[in-house]
């Protein structure tokens, strides 16, 4: 890359944080990589966004290449703002490290090949938790939901005066993009652009 797209690069990169968000509790995050990789990508999602789902197809590739070479600690952050992303925050609550990646795929995956399944959607997150022997939690009453704990986190969060509207958005070391689509190619570029600061 030459130095001027660099440059050009790194000042977009700059000027990109809009605001900053508060995140929910480190529970409900899904972390992959090394937290001391130079660059800390947190992708807020939703599990009913259809371009979230996309990023499913080329998180493999973005893994392999940059999260398992410890270039970046890549971090999902759920946006609560429809009800299986919800259901989904008392799932991860529960979960180790490693059994929210687990979950954290098998939604993907169920959610791709499944698309319009809406009203399965608690019972196979209840058979997911326990496969991983944890308790059948009542995702289904709506009364526990909404006098939860969990409820009133999300809450707060969909309702801090700055917020994610649009899904997917990227964070990169505290940085919001707000215009990217967080593809490889996107990473790709951002990588280059900082370790190459870094060189």
């Amino acid at each position: 890359m030459k130095k001027s797209t660099i440059f050009v690069f790194s000042l977009i990169f700059k000027l990109s944080m809009a605001f900053s968000v508060v995140k929910l509790d480190e529970c409900f995050l899904i972390h992959y990589g090394n937290s001391n990789a130079p660059l800390k990508v947190t992708e807020y999602f939703s599990f009913s966004c259809p371009h979230c789902l996309k990023l499913f197809h080329e998180f493999p590739k973005i893994k392999e290449e940059f999260i398992d070479k410890g270039l970046i600690y890549f971090t999902f952050h759920p946006v609560p703002k429809e009800i299986t992303t919800l259901m989904s925050l008392h799932c991860f609550k529960i979960l180790n490290d490693k059994e929210k990646q687990v979950f954290l795929e098998a939604m993907l995956e169920y959610l791709e090949n499944n698309p319009d399944d809406n009203l399965e959607i608690c019972r196979v997150m209840q058979e997911f938790l326990v496969c991983l022997h944890k308790p059948k939690l009542p995702l289904d009453d709506h009364e526990y939901l909404k006098e939860s704990p969990i409820m009133q986190k999300s809450f707060l969060f969909i309702s801090q005066d700055e917020q994610i509207n649009a899904l997917p958005t990227v964070e990169v070391n505290e940085l919001l993009f707000l215009k990217d689509i967080p593809d490889y190619a996107f990473f790709s570029e951002v990588v280059k652009a900082v370790i190459g600061e870094q060189k």
